[in-house]
């Protein structure tokens, strides 16, 4: 009965095939055109942005951090279409990924 999944800022804490275990067990909960969104901190180069003493603790998770390929490739494995990425500036930077699942 839902037509939206969001994870924000889960997927980090989990373990690259047990991350694509949780995508593909959204694809079977979704109906047609349901929609699977995640936000998540991607990989970044910390040498070339400066950070905040008070946002220091989010480098405790920086090993976690993947890059948007990695999802969209679960994702479209899994049968998700219509994949978009965006990359939002906030205080660090912070991808949106959504997917659309088919018939």
């Amino acid at each position: 009965g839902h037509d939206l999944i969001a994870f924000k800022s889960v997927l980090h804490d989990w373990p690259d095939h047990l991350v694509e275990v949780l995508i593909r067990k959204c694809f079977d909960a979704l109906p047609a055109s349901g929609r699977l969104l995640i936000f998540e901190r991607p990989l970044w180069d910390i040498s070339l942005h400066s950070m905040p003493y008070g946002l220091l603790p989010v480098l405790l998770f920086f090993r976690s951090y993947r890059r948007p390929e990695f999802y969209t490739s679960l994702l479209t494995a899994a049968g998700f279409s219509d994949i978009s990425v965006i990359t939002v500036q906030l205080e660090v930077p912070f991808m949106i990924i959504s997917a659309r699942r088919g018939s």
